[in-house]
C-alpha cells in the first residue's frame, strides 16, 4: 500500500493555494526586459551612465530611491515605465502614498526634487506627512490639494 503524505494530498486537491504565482517585482521586470533585449548589465550601465553594481542593485530591488533609475532603464529600451512597470497600480490612499506615486510617475529621487517641481518650500512635504512644525492651519490640506492636482495632471498625460 502506497502512503501519501498530507502535503501531497493537499497539493493535489488544492492546487490554487499551493501553486501561487508571486507578482514580479520591479527589479525582476527590468531584468527580464534587459534579457529579452539580449543585453548584459554592463551594457545597460554604460548606456544609462551608472555602474554595473547599480544595475544589479536595481534588478534585486535594493536601490533606496529607484524611480529615476526605472525611468532611465526603460527609456534605454524605449518602453514607458508607467505602463511597463504598472506604476499606475501604486496605492494612493494616504498623502505619503500619493507623494510616492507622484515621485514614481515623474522619476524623481527625493521629496526635495518633488518640492522643487511643485514650487513648494523645502521640507513642506516632510512636515505635511509627519504633521510636525505645521504652524498654520490648513497646510496639510493645502499640500494634499497640490499633490492631488499634480497627480491628476500627470495621469492625464
Amino acid at each position: 500500500m502506497k502512503i501519501i503524505s498530507q502535503y501531497m494530498v493537499s497539493e493535489k486537491f488544492l492546487p490554487i493555494i499551493y501553486k501561487k504565482k508571486e507578482p514580479l517585482s520591479y527589479g525582476k521586470m527590468l531584468a527580464n526586459l534587459r534579457l529579452k533585449n539580449n543585453e548584459f548589465a554592463y551594457q545597460v550601465a554604460e548606456a544609462i551612465n551608472v555602474g554595473p553594481d547599480m544595475i544589479r542593485t536595481i534588478e534585486r530591488d535594493k536601490a533606496r530611491k529607484p524611480f529615476r533609475y526605472y525611468h532611465l532603464y526603460c527609456a534605454h529600451f524605449g518602453v514607458n515605465p508607467i505602463t511597463y512597470l504598472k506604476l499606475f497600480e501604486l496605492p494612493e490612499r494616504t498623502l505619503r502614498e500619493k507623494i510616492i506615486k507622484l515621485e514614481a510617475y515623474l522619476g524623481l529621487n527625493s521629496h526635495y526634487e518633488l518640492e522643487e517641481h511643485l514650487g513648494l518650500k523645502r521640507d513642506t512635504l516632510r512636515n505635511a506627512i509627519t504633521r510636525s512644525n505645521v504652524s498654520k492651519t490648513g497646510v496639510v490640506e493645502y499640500t494634499t490639494k497640490i499633490i492631488d492636482k499634480e497627480l491628476k495632471k500627470v495621469k492625464e498625460k
